[in-house]
C-alpha cells in the first residue's frame, strides 16, 4: 500500500491541510475523505481566518484520482463521491480557501484547485484534464471548473486532454497569480492570509457567501455527475484503457 496522508496544522489562525502520496500526490478514497472531514472542522473552528490547501514534496502538486481505485467497484464509487465531498466542503466553508499548487496538477486535483477562492501557483504549475483519454470525462470537477474558468475553456482543457502551461491557468482565471517558485508562492499566501486576517471576519463570511452564489443546487447535481463517473468508470473500454496504461 502507497504511504498517504493528510496533516492538519493550525499555525497562528490559519489552517494548513497538507496531503501526501507517494504516487505522485494522487488523491485516494481515504485520503478524500480525510480532506472533506478536516475542512468541516475548519470551518467550524472560530479562530481561524483562512485555509491553505497544499502537498508535500518537490514534483507534483496533485496526480489527479488514485487510478489504483478503479479496480475496485466499491473504492471507485467512493473515489468519484470523495471529490464530491470535497467540493462541497470547499463551497460551504466559512473560510477563504487558498491552494498552494506548486507543481503539476491533474484531473481533479485541477478541480479542487478550481474550487478554492484563491491560488497561487509556480512557473513548474502546469494542468491537465486526462479523464477523457482514460475514457472517462470530468464530470464531477466540471461544475467548479465551469464556475472559475468559464464553458469554452473547460471544454478546450478537457477535449484536447494535453498540458497547459501556468500563464494558461493565470489567463482564464484557474489562478490567481503565477510566481517564480515555491518560496515566493508562500510569501504570497502569506501576505493575503495577513490581509484577510485584518478584515472584518463577518463581512468576510458574507463576502464569500456573496461570490458563491449560484451554487446552492450542487449537491444533487454533484451526487448525479459523481454516479455517472463511477458508471462510466466500470465500463469494458475503461478497464482496458486502464490495463494498457499499467503495462507500460
Amino acid at each position: 500500500m502507497a504511504q498517504e496522508l493528510v496533516s492538519l496544522e493550525i499555525v497562528r489562525d490559519i489552517g494548513r491541510l497538507c496531503f501526501y502520496n507517494e504516487k505522485g500526490n494522487a488523491l485516494s478514497c481515504a485520503m478524500l475523505e480525510d480532506l472533506a472531514v478536516k475542512l468541516n472542522k475548519l470551518s467550524e473552528n472560530t479562530k481561524v481566518t483562512a485555509v491553505v490547501i497544499m502537498s508535500q514534496g518537490n514534483s507534483a502538486f496533485c496526480g489527479g484520482a488514485l487510478l489504483d481505485e478503479l479496480d475496485s467497484p466499491a473504492t471507485a464509487k467512493s473515489l468519484f463521491h470523495g471529490f464530491r465531498k470535497v467540493i462541497l466542503a470547499i463551497r460551504d466553508s466559512s473560510k477563504f480557501i487558498i491552494a498552494r499548487v506548486h507543481g503539476k496538477t491533474v484531473g481533479g486535483g485541477v478541480g479542487i484547485v478550481a474550487a478554492c477562492d484563491f491560488a497561487f501557483a509556480s512557473s513548474q504549475a502546469s494542468i491537465k484534464l486526462s479523464e477523457l483519454s482514460l475514457g472517462i470525462a470530468p464530470f464531477v470537477i466540471s461544475l467548479p471548473l465551469k464556475r472559475k474558468i468559464g464553458l469554452a475553456a473547460l471544454s478546450q482543457l478537457a477535449v484536447e486532454a494535453e498540458w497547459k502551461e501556468p500563464l494558461w491557468a493565470l489567463q482564464h482565471g484557474l489562478y490567481t497569480e503565477v510566481l517564480k517558485d515555491a518560496a515566493e508562492v508562500d510569501k504570497r499566501i502569506t501576505w493575503l492570509c495577513e490581509k484577510l486576517s485584518s478584515h472584518n471576519d463577518e463581512a468576510l463570511m458574507e463576502f464569500r457567501r456573496a461570490l458563491w452564489e449560484g451554487s446552492d443546487n450542487w449537491s444533487g447535481r454533484l451526487e448525479r455527475l459523481a454516479d455517472m463517473s463511477y458508471k462510466f468508470s466500470q465500463s469494458d473500454y475503461v478497464k482496458n484503457r486502464l490495463f494498457s496504461l499499467k503495462k507500460r
